[in-house]
């Protein structure tokens, strides 16, 4: 499996903050912002989506067994198998019913280890699957593992041979990394040097986007 040991750093560093902050509640002191604040956080107003986003994963709970097998999973050191992937894609999957939405949202912003794991397990098996990706950027939001995101992305481009599929994972790599201030597309020109074909496409985004920037200004 593709996994960064400078990202299993990063990842520890954050459970740590993450422990040291719930010990701030556990705590209840007297200015709690105060407290948040010499950990290294900014007070900000939370928007009414985030506030009815958190609320609604506070409360979300296992609708069926299948669920319930997942959440264990999640809870547990369990490695992941098929039967368990088979089970994330039938409860993800819009055409079988109604997501728990809130419920597994809970473990992305968690950055659960084993959600993780499962998500790279599936992505082994399908590794251009740009929804699969899409989901590991959204983790990667709440829980940083920055190179092995690149690496996900940048395997996923080696491999897609049809333009107009690689052209979309190219604007995905490049507007998930962009705020950690990766620069996707200008990697990806340099890595396609001697591969003409896909350095060409590469060249199309980057053009494309240089017009809409020019059509929006």
């Amino acid at each position: 499996m593709i996994f960064s040991d400078d990202d299993d750093k990063d990842f520890r560093k954050y459970q740590e903050k993450q422990e040291a902050v719930k010990d701030v509640f556990r705590r209840q002191p007297h200015n709690v912002i105060d407290e948040l604040e010499k950990l290294g956080f900014a007070y900000v107003v939370d928007d009414e989506e985030d506030e009815t986003e958190l609320a609604e994963e506070h409360t979300a709970q296992a609708a069926n067994n299948n669920e319930k097998v997942l959440v264990a999973y999640f809870n547990s050191k369990t490695t992941p198998n098929e039967n368990l992937l088979s089970l994330w894609r039938a409860a993800t999957t819009p055409s079988q019913g109604e997501s728990n939405y809130p419920l597994w949202r809970r473990y992305f912003r968690a950055g659960n280890e084993q959600l993780k794991q499962l998500l790279l397990f599936e992505l082994e098996q399908s590794p251009t699957d740009r929804e699969l990706l899409s989901d590991f950027s959204f983790m990667h939001e709440f829980a940083p593992m920055l190179k092995t995101l690149i690496a996900l992305y940048q395997r996923a481009c080696d491999a897609e041979n049809d333009v107009e599929r690689f052209k979309v994972l190219a604007q995905n790599f490049d507007n998930h990394l962009h705020a950690s201030g990766y620069e996707a597309l200008i990697y990806l020109r340099e890595h396609y040097a001697d591969h003409p074909s896909k350095a060409q496409w590469v060249e199309q985004i980057i053009n494309e986007q240089a017009t809409d920037m020019v059509v929006e200004f």
